[in-house]
């Protein structure tokens, strides 16, 4: 799910939504740059709003500079009335002097990876860029220039002519610039646009991912046959980036970037430029063998020596260190890099999907069927009956101490035995450290609760025991990184925080004021919901269609055995033998075999096929029509409403998201409640 903000979800929720927006960069554009350009240093015969979007340069007014003033029924004469300039609104920018620069003027300072100019055809051969941290002089032969290098930090740039084409008495003009290197499109351009998302939670199959955008070209940017068109600067693979808008309370407009894609055809006729563009994976197609023989590791080594051959950096991907605590043996095949990453997300419980930045992810995804007993707790400084651990379940035993007001005569409490090797295992945390008398710690008790992946949850509960403190702060790590660090004013035995820790696996809970003269005690800490998003039947355009698939009998995952290649040069040997671990489900229905030579112990395999199962233990299926949200991702978990349950917890399968001035849209659903019983 991606990130919105509260004011973004009430828009969205909102019966008659505001106006939606889309832009499209094809290229690698800081869009957020882009959108917050100010032109300084300009002439009143400019329309600078123009040069900020591609193909909207229809007409150029006459003015007495070198070449500036031909008789070709091409030129406008201005008007004798300066306030009328602006009404040619598909004019470009003019400098404001000659042989002046012209002055982009940003709200904040932008990490910018090239740009691209469209000069017209009265172009500088020779010019300057000037940030705030950097000067380029630049030689240039064509109407669009394009450069690669980065400016970092930029909050303005100065773009000075030196000599021009056709004469150097003249002012610099712009057709169109753009914070990067490629095309950027919006409304005014976008006939049409779907995306489409599509994710296996079992890792069963590559997750898949498409784009298609249709463009006006009423100008024939893209025209095929102009050797200065657009088009020639189109090659496979270039980035098409998407970023979806949608208009606030207060007139701004949030964008939510969608995953990136890659561009794979285009066409082009005397009215339209269409555009169609495909996931990161396809890209992977080289055969990777270099997994493939008999050696002991873990599936994080070798996800990562498989981005690595694919020529990835560590900033380009993510893996979830749960791979790291699953050691393997047996090879992996010569396959492509993608299937080789699909194996190892399979083999280790994950999802394998594209986000944003094209950006490869494998993360646990068996947050639907972890226990308490999956989960790690330990405090600091304990007393010595605590027992932090058992924070994850909760406990009745609470002793009485000496500390204020927490020995009530109502037998509730068990006094403390004389002898510590008496102490009841069934006690939760207890801090060793009691309050002075103004509720304050000499070292603030700590309590940390350790994940076994990445998971996000929506809230979460704590119940203390005795007095609750007045205030805690809670810290959440993915491993090293600091991803939230809150405060929290503590009103209730029975405390609810309602704030969505997002991809953590640590959580470390430090008590900063509790009451006078008495300790910390936590009963139990429960983790909140994995989703805060439900599609209410006000969002459908129809009543879900639900579909159940045959019921599954059993789940089989094959237990795989090697032997070293018979040759030097050759792979290692497959046993063939029947060698399987199954999961029982039902007593009647279908069996589900699934085979992944990654797999080579009886216990893997029932890791995997329990996992497995609780996907096929959930049959029934649902595709809705509603009216679409950018926010949604294949693989996120979410509510449905439904006729008779308010609340059906359902896997996102795919998501078809369809952009022509409004959002629509349509989800493939599965049930998602964890179904691990038997008949």
């Amino acid at each position: 799910m991606k990130y919105a903000s509260l004011q973004y979800k009430m828009a969205m929720a909102k019966q008659f939504r505001d106006k939606a927006y889309a832009l499209v960069s094809v290229g690698i554009v800081n869009k957020q740059a882009q959108s917050n350009i100010k032109m300084v240093n300009t002439s009143y015969l400019s329309n600078n709003k123009t040069s900020l979007r591609a193909g909207k340069v229809l007409n150029t007014y006459a003015s007495f500079e070198e070449n500036q003033t031909r008789a070709d029924g091409k030129y406008l004469f201005p008007p004798e009335n300066n306030e009328f300039l602006q009404l040619a609104v598909d004019v470009g920018t003019v400098g404001n002097n000659i042989l002046g620069g012209i002055r982009l003027r940003l709200n904040t300072d932008y990490d910018i990876k090239g740009l691209t100019i469209d000069f017209g055809k009265s172009y500088p051969t020779e010019f300057t860029v000037t940030t705030n941290n950097v000067t380029h002089t630049y030689t240039n032969d064509a109407q669009v220039f394009t450069c690669t290098d980065n400016f970092d930090g930029t909050t303005y740039f100065d773009i000075v002519p030196i000599h021009f084409i056709d004469g150097d008495n003249k002012r610099l003009r712009m057709n169109y610039i753009l914070m990067g290197i490629g095309l950027l499109f919006d409304n005014d351009d976008i006939v049409d646009l779907k995306f489409s998302d599509s994710v296996s939670y079992v890792s069963e199959e590559l997750p898949s991912m498409g784009l298609t955008v249709k463009v006006i070209d009423d100008v024939h940017l893209f025209d095929v046959d102009d050797t200065s068109s657009f088009v020639n600067y189109l090659i496979d693979g270039q980035e098409l980036d998407v970023s979806l808008g949608q208009r606030l309370a207060d007139g701004s407009i949030e964008y939510i970037d969608m995953p990136r894609t890659y561009l794979s055809n285009w066409s082009a006729d005397t009215r339209y430029m269409s555009f169609t563009a495909t996931d990161r994976f396809v890209t992977l197609d080289k055969k990777y063998s270099g997994g493939n023989y008999i050696h002991t590791r873990t599936l994080y080594d070798d996800a990562i020596a498989v981005l690595t051959d694919a020529g990835l950096e560590p900033d380009e991907y993510f893996v979830d260190t749960c791979l790291q605590d699953i050691s393997v043996t047996n090879p992996l095949p010569t396959a492509t890099q993608a299937e080789c990453l699909q194996l190892i997300a399979n083999a280790g419980r994950c999802s394998l999907k594209q986000r944003k930045n094209g950006s490869i992810r494998l993360e646990g995804n068996f947050e639907n069927i972890i226990e308490p007993t999956d989960l790690i707790t330990y405090g600091t400084n304990e007393a010595d009956w605590s027992n932090a651990g058992n924070v994850r379940f909760g406990s009745d035993i609470v002793y009485a101490d000496f500390t204020r007001n927490f020995a009530p005569a109502d037998g509730s409490m068990l006094f403390i035995p004389e002898n510590s090797s008496e102490y009841l295992d069934d006690t939760t945390y207890v801090s060793a450290e009691i309050a002075d008398i103004n509720g304050d710690f000499i070292n603030n008790p700590t309590l940390t609760m350790e994940l076994p992946a990445a998971f996000t949850y929506h809230g979460l509960q704590i119940l203390f025991n005795g007095r609750h403190p007045q205030s805690m702060n809670i810290k959440a790590y993915y491993e090293d990184d600091l991803l939230d660090d809150i405060d929290f004013r503590i009103r209730d035995n029975e405390t609810y925080i309602e704030h969505s820790f997002i991809m953590f696996n640590k959580l470390v809970f430090t008590f900063t004021k509790g009451n006078p003269y008495d300790r910390i005690l936590v009963n139990k800490i429960t983790l909140g919901e994995l989703t805060d998003y439900t599609l209410n039947r006000d969002d459908m355009k129809a009543e879900p269609l639900g579909s159940m698939e045959k019921k599954v009998k059993d789940v089989r995952v094959k237990v795989f055995s090697f032997n070293p290649p018979s040759e030097e040069g050759k792979e290692p040997e497959v046993v063939e033998d029947s060698v399987y671990y199954a999961h029982n489900l039902h007593s009647t229905g279908q069996t589900i075999t699934f085979e992944n030579q990654l797999i080579g112990t009886e216990a893997h395999a029932k890791l995997v096929a329990e996992w497995m199962a609780n996907y096929y233990a959930n049959v029934i299926s649902y595709k809705v029509d509603y009216r679409g949200d950018p926010r949604i991702d294949a693989s996120d978990i979410i509510y449905l409403e439904s006729k008779l349950l308010h609340s059906l917890q359902v896997e996102v399968e795919s998501h078809e998201l369809k952009f022509d001035g409004a959002y629509s849209g349509t989800l493939n659903l599965r049930r998602a409640t964890n179904m691990l019983v038997k008949e």
